[in-house]
């Protein structure tokens, strides 16, 4: 596994989630698993279809992935959370998303 600069130790998404569901959005880190001590799916659906179907509130993505859902995402998506970590290529922190308004 690649080093990573700072940690996923410190992006508090346990906190701020609680018991809403989340998963990863077209994105993956083993860091994050270990934090969240469980499972978390990985959502490959579009974001539309996502936004329709109830299911998860909350998505991981990295920071990349984020900037370019932006012109698709249309409000749809709030940044919540980024991590202080950077990822495997030491510029891509993951970032927690939130559906902003209720399916």
């Amino acid at each position: 596994m690649a080093a990573y600069r700072g940690s996923v130790s410190d992006f508090a998404v346990a906190l701020i989630v609680g018991g809403e569901p989340l998963a990863f959005y077209k994105s993956f880190d083993y860091g994050a698993v270990f934090y969240w001590l469980g499972r978390i799916p990985v959502a490959g659906q579009s974001l539309d279809e996502l936004h329709r179907t109830p299911g998860f509130r909350y998505l991981l993505m990295w920071e990349s992935e984020w900037k370019s859902l932006q012109p698709e995402a249309g409000g749809r998506l709030d940044l919540v959370e980024r991590s202080k970590g950077t990822g495997p290529d030491a510029r891509n922190p993951l970032v927690l998303a939130r559906f902003v308004d209720p399916r």
